[in-house]
């Protein structure tokens, strides 16, 4: 048997106690200095972007967060540096969220799906995580979309 790991602990106390998951979401909101988020703010956006209960305000919270400057390139790498055997539930939901914000008409939110899709290709060295990721470029590509393309 194995042991759940603390980002799936982290996500089964988010996804059963609401007023948890509320209350991370609304400190996560108030943080306005890029220098500020920790690690734990990324995973936390990150698994409320993957429950579907939270996944609107995961949204919001995170298209704020890009038209404010305030996630980038160095704060994305710390989240997923040295992280990526913890981060592997999650890594289906990352390639969602890159890929909608690379679908999205706000050119900010086309870079920083830009980012995430660099950053998830470069650290999750598998290679079917690797073919994954080129599957959802190509996609991308054949969309015909000129801000996908990019």
């Amino acid at each position: 048997t194995s042991c759940p790991t603390n980002l799936e602990t982290l996500r089964s106390g988010l996804q059963f106690h609401r007023h948890v998951a509320q209350a991370f979401a609304r400190e996560i909101s108030r943080i306005e200095d890029p220098k500020q988020y920790k690690t734990i703010d990324y995973w936390v956006i990150w698994i409320l972007w993957s429950c579907e209960t939270y996944h609107k305000m995961a949204a919001k919270i995170i298209k704020n967060k890009i038209t404010g400057r305030q996630l980038n390139l160095v704060s994305t790498q710390k989240a997923i540096v040295g992280h990526v055997h913890a981060l592997e539930i999650l890594f289906p939901s990352l390639i969602e969220l890159a890929s909608s914000l690379l679908r999205s008409i706000e050119s900010s939110y086309n870079d920083y799906g830009e980012i995430m899709y660099t950053q998830l290709f470069i650290h999750f060295e598998e290679r079917a995580h690797q073919l994954r990721l080129i599957e959802n470029l190509i996609t991308h590509l054949g969309s015909g979309e000129v801000s996908e393309m990019n």
